[in-house]
């Protein structure tokens, strides 16, 4: 018994990895630019691209680190995730998108403690019968 829950608690370091990887990479893959989506949002419209204009966002992309290669990227995107520093959201607002879970936290463990009910009441009667 010992063994079977050391070689669990082994894994969980390595399938968190894993998961962080794979939303890493589904993300990279995603179509749309967010530098070139801020520049839309920041005039309306698309913005002509004078020289100033693609200097700050060539600027934005290296605060970000998305000029370096995706291993490196991935490294920042990580230490971001464990100090919990997700960004600003880049809907109209541009909060902070810790803020915006922050908020719709609670209505979320609710709606799932109420399903987690429903789903014992129903589950178990059945799996008597």
């Amino acid at each position: 018994m010992r063994a079977y829950l050391l070689k669990r608690l082994l894994l969980i370091p390595i399938t968190l990895i894993g998961i962080t990887l794979i939303t890493f990479v589904v993300m990279k893959l995603a179509p749309g630019d967010p530098a070139k989506i801020l520049r839309a949002q920041a005039s309306g419209q698309a913005m002509k691209a004078t020289q100033a204009n693609l200097e700050a966002l060539e600027n934005w992309k290296k605060e970000r680190h998305l000029d370096k290669p995706l291993f490196v990227q991935y490294g920042y995107w990580l230490l971001d995730l464990c100090t919990f520093d997700l960004g600003r959201s880049l809907m109209t607002g541009r909060e902070r998108v810790s803020k915006i879970i922050a908020e719709r936290l609670p209505i979320t463990i609710l709606i799932n403690v109420i399903a987690f009910g429903l789903i014992y009441a129903i589950a178990i009667p059945v799996g008597i019968v």
